[in-house]
């Protein structure tokens, strides 16, 4: 392992975490194998369902295609019969590429919450760890399934997700979990 190659572009160390979660904000699937000077791109392709899109004879890949499903990611991914992208260079005006762009950035959102409900939920991702670079991976693992959990028993409403940064470790403090 190259320690500099953890160091994001961020200015941090970092692990590039992918994802992908469902509308009910839950977690399908998730790797943290890439380090975080990696592109988004070439994380995913080095991940399992990465090397999965690139074979359609993969009975997860063949059955999407099959049913017409897709996964929405951003414009860091490549194309292709199961990942939709946004159209390069922003639909230049054309009313539907336009429209396109909109509703798939429009289904991304739900992932962009989810993350964040994952990053507050629990404290641990608030600030830099004091933990080896080699445990990480397993506590971003555990912690995905765990948040799924909380999702679907969670009796925490999401309005106390809200809110500054302060305000949701003085809650914690409060109610003893902190």
């Amino acid at each position: 392992m190259c320690t500099t190659d953890y160091w994001s572009r961020k200015g941090f160390f970092a692990l590039n975490v992918q994802a992908i979660c469902d509308s009910n904000y839950e977690f399908l699937w998730m790797s943290c194998r890439a380090p975080g000077s990696s592109h988004d791109s070439t994380a995913l392709a080095c991940s399992d369902f990465g090397q999965k899109l690139n074979d359609p004879a993969s009975p997860s890949i063949a059955l999407m295609i099959r049913e017409g499903l897709c996964v929405t990611a951003n414009e860091a991914y490549w194309d292709s019969d199961v990942l939709a992208v946004l159209w390069p260079g922003g639909g230049g005006g054309d009313l539907w590429k336009d429209g396109y762009n909109f509703y798939q950035s429009s289904a991304r959102v739900h992932f962009e919450q989810a993350f964040g409900q994952l990053v507050w939920r629990w404290g641990i991702f608030w600030k830099p760890r004091r933990m080896p670079f080699g445990k990480r991976p397993l506590v971003i693992h555990v912690a995905f399934p765990l948040h799924n959990l909380f999702r679907r028993e969670d009796t925490m409403p999401l309005s106390m997700l809200e809110g500054s940064l302060t305000a949701h470790q003085a809650m914690h403090v409060k109610q003893g979990r902190g």
